[in-house]
Parts: structure tokens; C-alpha cells; sequence
């Protein structure tokens, strides 16, 4: 998944983008204290970033 569809995904997910944002550029305890965009230049970012966004879609907390 390219950046542009990982952003849409995260708008997906989160309602709004306004909250993907958000979510993107908080600091996660999942991360070990990093924000998710800091992830996306890499295609291996990118993938934990999508586990992480359909473990939200399933109900799981992120």
C-alpha cells in the first residue's frame, strides 16, 4: 500500500480526516513512542501501519 492509499485508509477508518490526522501524528505506545507518519517512508512502516488501522477497524484499541 502507496502513501496516498495508506492516508485514505486512515481517513477510512478513523470518520474523518481530521482525526486520521490526528491519530497519524500522535506519539503511540505501540510504536514505542513514535507517530505513525514518522513510519511511512518505508514499505515495512507502511505495513505495520495497516495492521495497526485494521486492528482498529476490528474494535481493537490503537
Amino acid at each position: 500500500m502507496g502513501e496516498a492509499e495508506l492516508m485514505a485508509f486512515c481517513v477510512e477508518v478513523m470518520g474523518s480526516a481530521e482525526k486520521a490526522v490526528e491519530w497519524m501524528t500522535r506519539k503511540s505506545p505501540l510504536l514505542a513512542g513514535r507517530r505513525p507518519i514518522d513510519l511511512t517512508g518505508t514499505a515495512e512502516g507502511r505495513l505495520k501501519i495497516e495492521r495497526m488501522l485494521r486492528e482498529a477497524q476490528a474494535g481493537f484499541p490503537v
